[in-house]
């Protein structure tokens, strides 16, 4: 029987280097935050939960800070939705990523989660269905990771599709301090479960950490 497929939109970053929330950054495109445009490119990859379809942000959680949730847009997120706002665990401290992958694997340790970060402008809903695809063909056996390559080869953790073996295997690295997402991916590609993705579009995985980086990216 497949594992249940759960989505996850990662909007927890602390946007240092963008010098504002990344997440509430309106995406040309669709006019929507970032939060709520990822949100819309996960919905289609994910059984929906509800009978309304009026609301894609419906049949995907989102990972938050704690401290974000005195901001309006996610204060009202989290009161109308509460059951689709997943916290970090503030006393984990700051770990990146790997915060938001562990919150939604306490959440429901038996799913597998396709993840997608607020940091890709250029992303679409093909790349998402492409990638759960592939996860499907490959991840059989429970324990991999199924994300995007860039040229270089290096995997990128937050547009990936998650096992819950994977993030078992995160988590027991977390508390020996390997917090990185990237070395548990590396991990078990070692062991074998290759889940690497070369993108049709180079442009889906271009991550946007800057004003011009976002600006630049949407210019492509």
């Amino acid at each position: 029987m497949p594992r249940e497929l759960k989505a996850l939109v990662l909007a927890g970053g602390l946007s240092t280097r963008m010098k504002t929330q990344k997440a509430l950054l309106i995406h040309p495109g669709s006019s929507l935050p970032m939060y709520l445009h990822t949100a819309d490119l996960l919905s289609p990859s994910v059984p929906s939960s509800t009978e309304s379809e009026s609301e894609s942000s419906n049949d995907v959680y989102f990972s938050l800070r704690s401290s974000q949730l005195s901001i309006p847009a996610f204060a009202k997120l989290h009161t109308e939705h509460p059951e689709r706002v997943i916290v970090d665990d503030a006393e984990r401290g700051d770990i990146g990523p790997a915060g938001g992958l562990l919150a939604a694997h306490e959440r429901d340790g038996g799913a597998d989660w396709v993840v997608l970060a607020v940091d890709f402008p250029r992303a679409t809903r093909e790349a998402v269905k492409h990638l759960v695809e592939r996860s499907r063909e490959g991840q059989r056996e429970g324990e991999g990771v199924t994300c995007y390559v860039h040229e270089d080869g290096g995997p990128e953790p937050v547009f990936a599709v998650w096992t819950a073996g994977a993030l078992r295997r995160l988590k027991e690295n977390a508390v020996r301090g390997r917090t990185g997402p990237c070395f548990t991916v590396k991990e078990v590609w070692k062991e074998g479960r290759v889940g690497a993705v070369k993108p049709a579009r180079g442009e889906w995985i271009v991550g946007a950490n800057t004003r011009e980086e976002w600006e630049a990216a949407l210019v492509a």
